[in-house]
């Protein structure tokens, strides 16, 4: 048997371990998006290409304006387009969880049970 003939290898879904069924699953040299773009799409993509700037504008003197409710919301998005987004919290300093670790605050069981008893005593006092 030559590599082409041989019968695709079926492996189970990572998620769950179920095997798609035979007419889903990837097959080699076949695309699966034969009809390519959609027209609308590409003809959606070109016509916010070109009202972009317009709409850009339109926020800035939004956000310039005298009015909070609709200046901040406005001013957001200029910056986030312009700047991009900042970052949260959560993926400036991630939670260690090492192996040791019980809970995502990264104390182990023994200085939890500790911090837990410090707690219940100054509140029995």
């Amino acid at each position: 048997m030559s590599l082409q003939e041989q019968p695709p290898v079926i492996r189970p879904s990572p998620l769950n371990g179920v095997v798609p069924p035979a007419r889903t699953q990837f097959h080699r040299g076949v695309s699966g998006n034969r009809a390519g773009v959609p027209k609308t799409v590409s003809e959606a993509k070109r016509l916010a290409a070109k009202a972009t700037p317009e709409i850009i504008a339109r926020f800035i003197k939004i956000a310039l304006g005298d009015e909070p409710r609709y200046a901040i919301p406005a001013g957001i998005v200029v910056v986030e387009r312009g700047l991009g987004k900042v970052p949260t919290m959560r993926e400036l300093y991630p939670l260690k969880q090492d192996a040791d670790t019980s809970a995502a605050s990264g104390l182990t069981d023994e200085q939890s049970s500790r911090i837990y008893a410090i707690l219940k005593e100054g509140k029995n006092a």
